[in-house]
């Protein structure tokens, strides 16, 4: 029961027909489907706590309610816990009642059928100029966008951008001519309305996913010969080419890159508070790493970090095992095998992709965030306990190495803003 509510509140996330259809505006349909589906988490699900994405996502949530009150404002604490439940309650949801391959594969499908059906409503809105929620086009630069937390066209494209590997994954799988076709033309379409967002970071995304899938299936040379006529492409017929340090957009960008450094320096531990980004700059960060260290500082940024890394080392070490190591010798457990492959790999694709497209938002916190890392610490559940050689990771036992990790992430991410201010200067 707890699994089928969580896909129906993805579904209403993504395509949010409470906000259009008449009936249903101004009713709280998500949130009363929140709190039912997290009542019935909390008494028939058991909890597990055997990877280590669960609590970090509960030691970040706890964190950044911290933080606000850290910075000098104890009743804004309350209005972090309110905002922040919800992203937290669907990870531990998604993260806790997955259980097999099959519910892997059935979250990514409904990811990626509900991003089509938002595709197919970009395209009417780009040939019309309005799609059916009565949505119009973005005045000014002409852009597709959809509701609610996906009004912006960037993030509109993360979605999307996310669910390509998806779509793959379901072609590589199909034998039938018919069925290919639709795939085909639904992979068409999704592309179609990413070009249409017209979102640089979504496309470097793109070409990031269509690189690494070529590469799999032809070798890297390949690739690269690919990866050059793509650029050229991309130089050519989108705004990839107006990139650089003096471009306003980019300007901007890293202005508050700069000014959220800024902030870590003042307030390096617990930083200026969730959601505080905005008292100190008159724009949001526009990077989701950068959001999250000026926030919360180190502390914050530690499990945030960690959060995602993990999950990547994970699915990156099953990748690399071979059948001779999982000690794999019968027809059964390769056809498994295989099928625990094709899922890691498009998992991480999609992940991937999706982290490329984030560096230049502000989504850190997101609700679709906390879905794609609540499916993938899911997947990793699933594969831990499936096979014992996945890396039994835990917190405690890791602190120093990813503690480690997380500074030199700082460290990293300092040295990039500073060296991008100086070439704007």
């Amino acid at each position: 029961m707890t699994f089928g509510l969580v896909l129906l509140y993805i579904v209403l996330v993504i395509i949010r027909p409470q906000e259009y259809v008449q009936g249903m505006e101004n009713t709280p349909i998500l949130a009363t489907l929140f709190v039912i589906t997290f009542f019935s988490w909390l008494i028939s699900v058991k909890k597990d706590f055997s990877v280590p994405q669960p609590a970090l996502a509960s030691m970040f949530f706890i964190v950044a309610i911290v933080s606000v009150a850290a910075a000098g404002w104890f009743g804004g604490s309350w209005n972090a816990f309110k905002q922040l439940l919800p992203s937290w309650g669907v990870f531990m949801i998604l993260s806790m009642t997955i259980k097999s391959p099959h519910q892997v594969r059935l979250v990514l499908d409904v990811i990626a059928i509900s991003a089509f059906v938002i595709a197919v409503h970009s395209v009417e809105q780009y040939l019309t100029g309005f799609g059916w929620t009565g949505l119009p086009i973005r005045p000014g630069d002409g852009r597709v966008h959809y509701l609610g937390i996906f009004n912006d066209p960037n993030d509109l494209g993360t979605l999307l951008v996310s669910t390509v590997p998806i779509i793959i994954h379901w072609l590589g799988r199909e034998s039938t001519g018919m069925v290919k076709f639709v795939y085909l033309v639904m992979l068409a379409t999704v592309l179609a309305a990413i070009f249409m967002t017209d979102s640089r970071g979504v496309l470097l995304a793109v070409g990031l996913i269509v690189l690494m899938e070529f590469g799999r299936r032809f070798g890297k040379i390949k690739a690269a010969v690919l990866g050059s006529i793509l650029g050229m492409l991309a130089i050519g017929y989108t705004r990839i080419s107006e990139l650089n340090v003096d471009e306003a957009s980019a300007a901007g960008r890293i202005e508050a890159w700069y000014q959220g450094i800024e902030m870590f320096k003042m307030h390096p531990m617990l930083g200026v508070g969730y959601a505080n980004f905005t008292d100190y700059h008159e724009r949001t960060a526009h990077n989701s790493f950068v959001l999250v260290l000026a926030e919360t500082g180190v502390i914050g940024f530690y499990f945030w970090l960690a959060l995602i890394s993990i999950t990547l080392v994970i699915l990156i070490n099953f990748l690399r095992k071979s059948q001779a190591d999982l000690d794999i010798h019968d027809t059964s457990g390769v056809t498994e095998w295989v099928e625990f492959r094709g899922l890691a790999w498009t998992y991480l694709l999609m992940v991937l992709g999706y982290l490329t497209s984030i560096v230049f938002l502000s989504r850190s916190y997101d609700m679709y965030f906390y879905i794609v890392f609540g499916l993938g610490s899911g997947l990793c559940m699933v594969l831990q306990k499936r096979y014992s050689v996945v890396p039994n990771l835990r917190i405690v036992a890791n602190m120093g190495g990813w503690a480690v990790s997380a500074i030199g992430g700082v460290i990293v991410t300092y040295i990039a803003v500073k060296v991008l201010f100086v070439m704007q200067s």
